[in-house]
């Protein structure tokens, strides 16, 4: 409840959420207020308390926040409801809550992503089909455009979040905890990007780390206006270069990696639909429809994969109330004292769905369920998902 706490939400209030790599603190912003909030993860707290806020900076309709693990960063990126004039992201000292604003000679720098080491940032203008890539250690922004458009960019993504497999990804045994993972030594630049053409399998990872040292990274950026997943290549020097395109459904928005490295899960906002896509053969592994009367997908904004690779989660922002909730709770009184239910609208969900595509339960929520991450912090040299 931000507003009790100083924060007022209206219209438009919490949007994305971050979590510390060690689970101290998490993050959140909100759009309407122009603030990104620190907040405490302990759980015996009342979220009423003002202790519950632990630090918090004021910016422009902020949206998207991506985390850079290997320091004191938080990437902060501007609303899809951010005016068409508003440029610039920030940086955010998450240590001393203190933020930075770098320039952009675009508009709304919505998509936000930051490669595991913290070498590079990527962003995007929403339209415009500009992309960047900004240097912490050197403070350059390098910006080229993106052919095929018109774009309207959402969302970046980093390959290789969590593992990188050298088949496709499969269910995990009863109690192993991992689907379809290598746990040696390899990692996503080891991958050869020969054959990325769409349609065309990339080879198997090699094994010498540094067989392809053009190649550091591989990222993918969803274009909601053309139905497709765009993927990159990033080289070690910060340079950027379109690999391949691969449909996905319609209006596909914040796509996220498995903890495979290779599963994409692509919801599509206007198609009500998640694609469930392979990013190393740029092929569709299944498409995820709730059509049944009474399926969560409606208007789906963000995915979040298990941390055992047998479930994703999906919120959906049901704005237009095309999902019915089982709970319609009443409005406020008229001046006869009637209180009617509400409309579907003001309720949306985060459903949990098996990999094959089942609904295994749903949750409902207030209206507009958004960003939605899933918190990871290391275990024994892997990544466990909370």
């Amino acid at each position: 409840r931000f507003d009790a706490l100083g924060f007022p939400s209206a219209p438009y209030g919490p949007h994305h959420v971050a979590f510390e790599p060690g689970g101290g603190a998490w993050y959140v912003s909100l759009i309407s207020t122009g603030a990104v909030l620190k907040l405490s993860t302990d759980l015996t707290m009342d979220p009423a308390s003002p202790a519950y806020v632990l630090g918090s900076i004021r910016t422009t309709t902020p949206g998207m926040l991506a985390l850079d693990p290997s320091s004191d960063r938080l990437y902060v990126g501007r609303s899809t409801l951010s005016a068409s004039t508003t440029s610039g992201f920030v940086i955010l000292d998450r240590r001393a809550m203190t933020a930075t604003e770098v320039a952009t000679p675009f508009n709304v720098p919505h998509a936000m992503a930051v490669t595991r080491d913290g070498r590079f940032v990527l962003t995007a203008s929403l339209t415009g089909g500009q992309v960047a890539v900004y240097d912490p250690a050197t403070e350059d922004l390098a910006i080229q455009s993106v052919p095929g458009g018109p774009h309207e960019l959402i969302h970046f993504a980093i390959l290789g979040a969590h593992h990188t497999a050298t088949a496709a990804p499969t269910a995990a045994p009863e109690g192993t905890g991992h689907a379809g993972m290598d746990h040696g030594t390899m990692d996503h630049s080891q991958m050869d990007h020969s054959q990325m053409n769409h349609g065309t399998a990339a080879s198997a990872p090699s094994a010498d780390p540094s067989a392809d040292p053009t190649h550091a990274y591989e990222a993918t950026l969803t274009s909601k206006s053309t139905g497709t997943v765009l993927f990159f290549s990033l080289s070690a020097t910060g340079a950027l270069s379109l690999t391949a395109t691969a449909p996905a459904g319609n209006g596909p928005y914040h796509a996220h990696v498995g903890h495979d490295g290779r599963t994409m899960l692509v919801p599509n906002q206007r198609g009500n639909t998640v694609t469930i896509l392979d990013a190393v053969t740029r092929e569709t592994a299944r498409t995820v429809s709730a059509s049944a009367p009474g399926g969560p997908l409606s208007q789906p904004h963000s995915p979040a994969p298990g941390h055992d690779g047998t479930r994703f989660y999906v919120s959906s922002s049901n704005l237009t109330g095309r999902w019915a909730p089982p709970f319609a709770f009443l409005g406020r009184p008229d001046a006869n004292g009637a209180r009617a239910p509400l409309p579907a609208a003001q309720f949306s969900n985060v459903a949990a769905f098996s990999m094959d595509g089942t609904v295994l339960d749903v949750v409902q929520l207030g209206a507009y369920a958004s960003g939605l991450e899933p918190f990871t912090v290391g275990v024994g040299g892997h990544e466990s998902g909370m």
